[in-house]
């Protein structure tokens, strides 16, 4: 048992991960003392949400009618489903106009970061370094 209450949310990268994790303990331990299916469920229901990190367990109870674990874990991988795809989204949303005015460019000599959108009279160019210019000068 001490390996089940060891284990957190937060140490695995997916929600699913987590609760395969969980049961797979559980079903070892189940065998070893002869829990029927009804105590595995309850300790399972138990581990679970031992597990979660206190804003997870607060979302959950606020946001979840039915406490079953299985309910509790279609809610989770829906939140993660959604973060990954507003991630993926939020990357490929950037036009390429917006793009090359985020862009930067690494002068050689320097190694330092310089905005493209300024317009650098001593060199001629798109990008002004202060320092380098007015040495150059």
């Amino acid at each position: 048992m001490t390996k089940l209450e060891t284990i957190r949310q937060v140490d695995f990268e997916k929600n699913l991960d987590y609760y395969e994790e969980i049961e797979r303990i559980i079903l070892i331990y189940g065998m070893i003392t002869g829990l029927n299916k009804k105590e595995s469920n309850a300790r399972l229901h138990e581990a679970f949400n031992g597990g979660l990190g206190p804003c997870t367990a607060i979302e959950l109870f606020e946001r979840v009618d039915n406490n079953s674990t299985i309910d509790l874990l279609k809610y989770l991988q829906k939140l993660e489903e959604g973060i990954e795809l507003r991630g993926t989204h939020a990357q490929t949303r950037i036009t390429p106009s917006e793009r090359r005015a985020i862009k930067q460019v690494i002068p050689p000599e320097t190694g330092r970061y310089v905005e493209t959108n300024k317009w650098c009279s001593v060199r001629r160019v798109k990008s002004h370094d202060t320092r380098d210019c007015y040495l150059k000068r």
